[in-house]
């Protein structure tokens, strides 16, 4: 078993057009049934408004809806469902198709579009790309001889768990992490980083608190994914 990860440039759909605007997205879910397309797309830019337009004003789209949206530090991360009317597939329901099993979601990186396959032997690799050739030039980026499932939170989730970081938050724990707070023996208290910041020690310490908690939220639900991956692989 290998595994490969190509790259499109789109060239009838909307994503190249996104190059150089720093979009990363994902499509969890989508479908397409006699030329219609609906897809979830889950978004993640410091340009929202502007890649909204980009998408909504592309020929073949019908409309978009904004599901969810959040903003942290200048960057939205939104959920989008999207509509569309095509003339023939997409590029990953081709692949599916012609019996080519991906490893996870289709992404969207520097206006191009990201696929990891699994494949029984290179030439299934060549089979791929020039299926995918008929929609845009392909490019080769990795090919594994091993098959190895990762489990790693994607960009998305990570800037979801972001926007529930105030800057306040973030502040006094880069302050704590920067002066040693963690660090044994400490070399910063509580106190005097309340007093660097402008707060209370109390406000300090539940700040915080909160973002340690939050952390430690995060990384439990990824730990727990990670160990659900490795029993079910035994």
């Amino acid at each position: 078993m290998l595994t490969a990860k190509l790259g499109i440039d789109y060239e009838e759909g909307w994503t190249s057009n996104l190059s150089g605007l720093d979009v990363y997205a994902e499509w969890p879910a989508s479908t397409f049934y006699q030329g219609k397309y609906l897809g979830v797309i889950f978004i993640s830019t410091p340009k929202f408004e502007r890649v909204l337009d980009e998408i909504r004003s592309h020929g073949h789209v019908d409309s978009v809806e904004v599901v969810s949206k959040t903003t942290h530090n200048g960057r939205t991360t939104a959920t989008l469902v999207e509509r569309e009317q095509k003339i023939k597939e997409t590029p990953m329901g081709s692949l599916l198709a012609e019996g080519f099993l991906p490893l996870r979601p289709t992404r969207l990186e520097n206006g191009l579009q990201k696929y990891d396959l699994i494949f029984e032997d290179h030439s299934d690799i060549a089979d791929a790309v020039d299926l995918l050739s008929e929609y845009g030039s392909v490019t080769t980026e990795a090919i594994s001889p091993d098959f190895q499932h990762t489990t790693t939170p994607s960009t998305v989730e990570w800037h979801e768990f972001l926007t529930t970081i105030t800057p306040a938050q973030l502040e006094i724990f880069r302050t704590a992490f920067e002066r040693g707070y963690f660090e044994i023996p400490r070399q910063i208290t509580l106190e005097e980083i309340g007093e660097e910041i402008g707060v209370t020690k109390a406000t300090a310490s539940y700040q915080l608190n909160k973002v340690l908690n939050a952390f430690t939220e995060f990384i439990i639900t990824y730990l727990s994914q990670v160990d659900q991956d490795a029993r079910s692989s035994r």
